[in-house]
């Protein structure tokens, strides 16, 4: 039997409903207490859609379950690539979720935080790619932030 709470993870907005009720009210009835955390994915500022986590339209609802987002990084079928291939995704990544939650709000928080990288089917993820990916998430939340907020893979 698993122990600890449970997470959850959705490419619509968890205020998205179904009958009637919220993606987190039917986590929440599902798990019996909310899930501690929420995987939503980032990939770049300029990226439309719902798929993207979406602040704006589900920060409040979040904050008042006290769930934390879990950011993951969603390129998935550009993960068979070269290792510049993952390095820019990955600068890309870390600049969306910066410019989303905001530094200051990031540095108050700790300003350390993990990001994860979505990798599912076909393609498969390739060292080079993950390697250019997992180096440049690290340094260029350090680079974009002057030092204030560090992201982990």
């Amino acid at each position: 039997m698993a122990k600890g709470r449970p997470g959850a993870d959705s490419s619509v907005l968890v205020t998205h409903q179904i009958q009637g009720k919220t993606l987190v009210q039917l986590a929440s009835e599902l798990f019996g207490a909310p899930p501690i955390l929420w995987g939503r994915y980032v990939t770049s500022a300029s990226t439309t859609g719902d798929v993207k986590y979406r602040h704006l339209k589900e920060n409040q609802i979040l904050r008042d379950h006290n769930i934390r987002v879990l950011p993951i990084a969603r390129q998935t079928n550009r993960v068979s690539g070269s290792q510049a291939l993952g390095s820019a995704d990955a600068a890309q990544n870390i600049e969306d979720l910066i410019l989303t939650f905001g530094q200051d709000y990031l540095a108050s928080q700790g300003g350390q935080f993990l990001i994860v990288l979505d990798v599912e089917g076909a393609p498969s993820l390739s060292v080079s790619y993950y390697t250019g990916w997992a180096q440049t998430v690290l340094a260029h939340s350090q680079d974009f932030t002057g030092g204030a907020v560090t992201v982990k893979v």
